[in-house]
């Protein structure tokens, strides 16, 4: 598995992750569509011989605060650690920037995974936690 981090500006970031965005499977799953926004950086796995990733992720980071999003595993590659090392390496985006504080909206599938990381739920609407982890 080849983990690489890039933005929507990097030449291969289309080729990647463009067959995912807002993919009807992935919206579903998610709660809404994969935005491509400026400012994100992406946290993807991928596979030499596969022309898109098996994994996406992304983190936002605004002065001392960062917000997980777009956090999507193929149903094939799951149950495999691919999650929880693009979350660990989004936490380390999170410190590189300084942050304090990291916010991410969880489905019950991510819940413990997160939870896991030390991130406490805040409150929960429907299907979705909202949950936060501080930074030292």
């Amino acid at each position: 598995m080849i983990y690489t981090r890039l933005t929507n500006q990097h030449p291969n970031f289309y080729f990647y992750v463009g067959p995912l965005l807002s993919r009807r499977a992935i919206v579903k799953q998610l709660g809404s569509p994969v935005w491509d926004d400026d400012g994100k950086i992406w946290v993807i796995a991928h596979i030499a011989s596969l022309s898109e990733a098996v994994s996406i992720s992304a983190i936002t980071v605004k002065g001392t605060k960062a917000y997980l999003s777009s956090a999507y595993v193929i149903p094939a590659f799951r149950k495999q650690g691919i999650y929880l090392h693009l979350l660990d390496r989004r936490i380390s985006v999170a410190r590189e920037h300084r942050a304090h504080t990291i916010t991410a909206v969880a489905t019950e599938m991510s819940l413990h995974g997160l939870q896991s990381r030390g991130f406490a739920v805040r409150s929960r609407k429907g299907r979705f936690y909202r949950m936060e982890m501080a930074l030292a």
